[in-house]
């Protein structure tokens, strides 16, 4: 995720605290949880990407970097360490099964193209996408009027919303139509709570209030127009569940903003900052849960709560190895170089 530290170099505690929240409902609702639980959490990706959005804003405008330097950051921060836990998890089911099986081969080379594969790896292609329009982006932002911006913003929803009919329609042959699916559909959809995000801190308090009116009269709309669950909502990103994600999303900032922190607990600063690792790490008690039955693995699912209390920690064993690791290579690189 991007840097949230400001022109002092302090960061936004409001913003770490919120992405932890979200991370942790994240990883419940990847175990069994109860339905309602996982109705009532399925804000967490859209606030993570509002957050992201935000994030992006602050981080830019505290320092200046050419767009190939920029990508190429974001580019290494997320690609190798998808690819490095991607390719750990394939070599563990080769040793154990001596053979690409439960998995399979086309799953494997889906989820290094972070299309569909194991699961859970299509948000690291949203937010590549995301990453690479960013600067455009912003630059539309500082340079454009706020009736501008406005008339721009309602545009890309009428657009979004035309490509979600066309997909719907299935018109084109199958590639194309899976191809609009996948970039322009994720990339407008997720772009809406993305570009509100950079936004957010240039809006009064009374503009705030009225947005988030209007994003639950959407949450009740799309309720009678037949959209019912919050989650039957997210392939493609609906009405209800941006709505959803965007009404939590202002609701956490707010609520977390009022007490004006400035120190919060470490275990929050690590769970903010290394966000994206411990998601990445996540994936692989999950996979191990779902695709080994010994006796111990079956207590472990026999219950959503030791399910849950499982997967969060070996991701955070996991993350801390990874990170010792990490600081040991780079301490020998700066060895060498000196």
């Amino acid at each position: 995720m991007n840097d949230t530290r400001n022109d002092l170099g302090k960061r936004n505690a409001t913003i770490d605290i919120v992405r932890a929240l979200c991370l942790l409902l994240i990883v419940l609702a990847h175990v069994d949880s109860p339905n309602w639980i996982q109705e009532i959490r399925c804000f967490d990706v859209v606030c993570l990407v509002f957050l992201s959005g935000m994030s992006y804003q602050i981080s830019a405008s505290r320092k200046k970097e050419h767009y190939l330097k920029y990508m190429g950051k974001r580019i290494k921060k997320l690609l190798i360490p998808t690819y490095v836990i991607l390719t750990l998890i394939f070599l563990t089911v080769f040793i154990i099964n001596h053979s690409p099986e439960p998995i399979g081969l086309i799953k494997m080379i889906e989820s290094y193209l972070l299309y569909n594969g194991i699961g859970y790896v299509w948000f690291v292609r949203v937010i590549l996408m995301l990453a690479a329009i960013s600067p455009a982006l912003l630059i539309t932002q500082q340079t454009s009027s706020r009736i501008k911006q406005i008339i721009l913003f309602f545009s890309w929803i009428i657009v979004y919303v035309g490509l979600v009919t066309f997909y719907n329609a299935s018109i084109l042959p199958f590639w194309p139509n899976l191809f609009i699916y996948l970039i322009p559909i994720f990339l407008l959809g997720y772009g809406i709570p993305y570009a509100f995000g950079m936004q957010y801190h240039k809006l009064h308090a009374r503009t705030k209030g009225i947005v988030a009116g209007l994003l639950v009269v959407c949450c009740i709309v799309a309720y009678y127009c037949g959209f019912k669950s919050t989650s039957a909502d997210k392939y493609p990103p609906g009405l209800l569940y941006l709505s959803w994600g965007e009404v939590w999303a202002i609701i956490l900032y707010e609520f977390f903003n009022v007490f004006n922190l400035t120190r919060i607990p470490n275990v929050i600063s690590f769970l903010s900052e290394n966000s994206f690792e411990i998601y990445l790490f996540h994936i692989i008690p999950l996979l191990l849960i779902k695709y080994n039955s010994n006796s111990a693995l079956n207590t472990i699912n026999s219950n959503w709560v030791i399910q849950y209390v499982f997967v969060l920690g070996v991701a955070l064993v996991m993350t801390l190895i990874y990170q010792a690791v990490r600081n040991v290579l780079k301490e020998r690189r700066r060895e060498k170089i000196s």
